[in-house]
């Protein structure tokens, strides 16, 4: 099992001023800094069996310099199952994994400012990338 957490309190030092125009970021959130990242993992392997469960969890995130539009946070979950068949079997050497993304079919934003946060101080021309849907995968593989 694994657990890990972080909390991040970064923010603007001081005032913007953007051409004419003066826009008040001090003090907010930065662009695209989550508050809160949670993750965690539990897995299972006995040497024929093998499971995996992981969560992710990463919060509310601005999508401006101004801190007026965000993107809310999101909890992803993923899963593995695994099957290994006998060293001394006709099989050997085989394993069967199915993994999981997505597990809950979550719909959220993975992305943010890919094209880049240079437009305004309101940075309304930002790009956002939905994350993606439910998949699942099979892999039949022979290990020699």
């Amino acid at each position: 099992m694994i657990a890990s957490y972080s909390y991040n309190d970064r923010s603007y030092d001081d005032d913007t001023a953007n051409g004419a125009a003066f826009v008040r970021t001090k003090g907010v959130r930065t662009v695209d800094t989550p508050a809160h990242l949670g993750k965690g993992e539990i897995n299972y392997d006995d040497g024929r069996f093998f499971g995996d469960l992981a969560g992710a969890y990463t919060s509310r995130r601005n999508t401006t310099y101004t801190g007026d539009v965000t993107v809310e946070g999101y909890t992803l979950f993923d899963a593995t199952i695994e099957y290994r068949f006998p060293a001394n079997g006709v099989l050997a050497g085989v394993e069967l994994q199915i993994n999981a993304v997505n597990l809950t079919d979550e719909r959220y934003v993975a992305a943010l400012g890919s094209g880049q946060f240079f437009d305004t101080a309101a940075s309304l021309n930002n790009t956002l990338q939905a994350g993606s849907p439910r998949q699942i995968f099979g892999t039949f593989r022979r290990r020699l």
